[in-house]
């Protein structure tokens, strides 16, 4: 599933929302946010959802294991986590391994088609790193509720647009949510700018790139133009 999908934007979004909306508590909107994020990364492949929890909870373990007192056991445990990140984003944003008719692919439910964009996959597995790094360095205090991990790396609002957020400063919003009608205001308006962006914008400057760049029968202005549609 993609932000510019319309079963996302006229769906997917208003339902969550709505639901988020019955109870206050933090953990109540954790669990939610946990379970549709869920679906959202895993959307048409439900063997991804076995993929997540079980890297999020890894993070978790050894995120305690690089807080330890024991200097080899934080070592292994940060390096361990570095290896399964790095090997999640490998095999996963390319999909070699999984790919229709390769090894793993042959098997339909593990066939993984372009949709799973490699730059969300390089968003989770970083997290990850980041969030285990941070406490190996003692840059952050180690998590001990594994849903606060669960909600910090499975968060669709940043699966695959980012930035790329650090533990600590989704701390205490874990805990504890305060949202007044000017976020609410401000959370539309930016969802509607961005939304233009990718739906308008963003095929208009592909399209200018492809025709632009094209070298069969390429022309000073059209290399411009297609450099310009590049960083469009």
């Amino acid at each position: 599933m993609l932000f510019t999908d319309l079963i996302f934007v006229f769906a997917f979004l208003p339902i969550v929302t709505v639901i988020s909306l019955f109870d206050r508590s933090a953990e109540y909107k954790n669990l939610v946010l946990i379970l549709a994020s869920a679906v959202f990364f895993s959307w048409g492949r439900p063997a991804l959802i076995l993929l997540l929890f079980a890297t999020a909870f890894a993070d978790y373990l050894f995120g305690l294991g690089a807080a330890s007192e024991n200097k080899p056991l934080r070592i292994i445990s940060a390096a361990a986590d570095l290896l399964m990140n790095l090997a999640v984003f490998v095999v996963f944003s390319r999909n070699w391994l999984f790919d229709k008719g390769n090894i793993f692919g042959k098997l339909e439910f593990l066939s993984f088609s372009e949709k799973l964009i490699p730059i969300g996959v390089g968003f989770y597995a970083f997290r990850g790193m980041s969030y285990v790094l941070d406490v190996f360095r003692k840059r952050s205090k180690p998590e001990k509720n594994p849903f606060c991990i669960l909600t910090y790396m499975m968060d669709f609002h940043l699966m695959f647009a980012g930035p790329l957020v650090r533990y600590d400063e989704m701390r205490d919003q874990l805990r504890t949510r305060r949202v007044d009608w000017s976020d609410i205001n401000d959370g539309i308006s930016r969802f509607v700018l961005g939304l233009g962006k990718a739906a308008l914008l963003a095929p208009a400057f592909s399209q200018l790139a492809s025709v632009g760049m094209n070298f069969k029968d390429l022309t000073a202005a059209g290399a411009w133009l297609g450099i310009v549609g590049c960083f469009g």
